[in-house]
């Protein structure tokens, strides 16, 4: 029998402005394979902006080319969000490149707050 484990319960985070990465909440990530930010349905956010580190100091941008091959693109990995699914409320799956960081922090196109919960 094979046991999957997930958090225990979500993690608050703060979603930045793309310009703040510094103020980003970051999420310990390493030990995880996978995982699901929830944002409000008050928030017109429709991208988040994804950077990884190794070491939880240095953070550098994630790229990906449509998902053949990771990082060569030379555009952050964005997760875009239609506006009609945010003004609901919704989950947004962290990207599948980000699963070899330690570390992540994402940024938005405006300013919120989310829930993340995280898989092994």
């Amino acid at each position: 029998m094979s046991m999957e484990r997930y958090t225990e319960s979500g993690i608050n985070i703060s979603i930045p402005l793309l310009a703040n990465i510094a103020t980003a909440t970051q999420i310990i990530y390493k030990g995880y394979s996978s995982g699901e930010v929830f944002v409000p349905a008050t928030v017109s956010l429709t991208t988040l902006t994804w950077y990884g580190s190794p070491d939880g100091i240095t953070y550098y941008p994630l790229y990906q080319d449509g998902g053949t091959t990771q990082f060569t693109s030379g555009t952050p990995v964005a997760t875009a969000v239609t506006s009609n699914v945010v003004a609901t409320g919704c989950g947004v799956p962290i990207p599948i490149g980000a699963m070899g960081c330690a570390y992540l922090k994402a940024v938005g196109n405006v300013a919120t707050t989310g829930v993340v919960t995280l898989k092994e």
